[in-house]
Parts: structure tokens; sequence; C-alpha cells
């Protein structure tokens, strides 16, 4: 999805579920500036285009409401790249060079981004660097950002979109790449570890990034 000075309710209203998970028609109106019944319009016109379903959620008082959240036809809404070629270049491969030489490509593909993200790094604290990384990873079709925990030392890097996703899907040892990615981008004192995987059917990928 692009955005622009012109975007319009539907496509914001797309971002806020996207980006910030399932929400009533309340919360959507207020991050929207809109009326509720406005918001209902929108939400009535996307539910019969299958685009976003709802949950019904029951409150110790007054009626329950219903929590809406995407479909996966709406995939298409957001960077997504090439996934056709992809697709169709992973066959190849495998069938041609089989899976060693997948792995060797994948690794060459690995160190580029590595390089990549490292010399995005120009900060020296670790929270000031995950926002760096955060906004080099939403160029590429993430949706990223960093947050930081409770915890000592401790942060979330929260990624709301998969664009490889039908690569991954195809090939498990891309989203095993992507985690050492992580981890070698932010050297041998950090931890990066998956909390929530959108492969394993998470709304989101969630990394918990630590101090060792």
């Amino acid at each position: 999805m692009q955005q622009s000075n012109s975007i319009s309710s539907r496509e914001k209203l797309l971002l806020i579920l996207k980006k910030e998970g399932p929400k009533s028609s309340k919360n959507l109106a207020k991050g929207l500036g809109l009326s509720i019944m406005a918001v209902s319009l929108h939400l009535r016109s996307m539910h019969k285009q299958d685009e976003i379903n709802f949950k019904v959620k029951f409150q110790s008082r007054g009626r329950p409401i219903k929590i809406w959240h995407l479909t996966e036809k709406t995939n298409h809404c957001f960077p997504n790249s090439y996934s056709e070629f992809s697709l169709g270049l992973i066959s190849a491969i495998n069938e041609t060079f089989g899976d060693k030489a997948m792995g060797r490509l994948l690794d060459i593909l690995s160190k580029n981004n590595i390089n990549k993200y490292e010399k995005s790094l120009q900060n020296t604290t670790l929270e000031e660097q995950l926002h760096e990384l955060a906004a080099v990873r939403t160029e590429d079709g993430y949706m990223a950002h960093a947050e930081k925990t409770e915890g000592k030392d401790e942060f979330l890097f929260i990624e709301n979109n998969c664009p490889i996703k039908d690569a991954a899907q195809a090939c498990s040892a891309i989203c095993k790449k992507e985690l050492e990615i992580f981890n070698a981008t932010l050297g041998k004192a950090i931890k990066a570890e998956r909390l929530e995987h959108i492969l394993q059917g998470a709304r989101r990928c969630v990394y918990k990034i630590t101090v060792i």
C-alpha cells in the first residue's frame, strides 16, 4: 500500500488494523478522526468485500462489541516483494541445483543484507540502532518499529508485515536466515529471539532483543 497525502479513509483503516491489530469501531473512529457512524459505513462495505471480519467480545457490562481484523484478502494491499517471481526462482533453483545451492544463495543474500543494515546503524545506543534498523526494514516492506520493554536492556522489534511471506512459506530456511541477520547485525553482545511468527499464524513477527 502506497501512502500519500490523498490516502483514503479505507486505506488509513487498513493501515491501522495492519500496524496495531484488531480494534473496535470506536477505537478505529478515534484513530481516524471520524465519527463512529462514518467508520461503520466503511466497515460494512469492507466486510461485504471480505477484506475484514470480526470477533464478538463480551463485556461484563453493556452489549457485546465487534472487534475487527483483516482477512488474507488484504495481503495484496501491503508490500509483497515480487511473490510470483520469488516462488518461481526458488522452485527452479531447487529443481536444478538442489538444497545446497539454495543454502549458498541464502548465505550470500544474508551477507548482503547484513552489510546493508550495518551501514544504517550510525548511533551508539541499542535503542537508537533498533529505530534505525526499523526504518530500513520498513523501507523493505516490513512495517517495522522498536519498543522498550519494562525489562532492563530489553526491547521488542516488531514487524507488522512480511513482504517475503510466500517465499518463506516455500523455503523455511529464509526465516532462519532472517533471525541470523538480526543477530549478526546487532553484534555478539546482543541476542535476538523470535517470540511471534507470521508463518505460524501470528498477526506479526516479534523479536525480543536483549543485551547479554
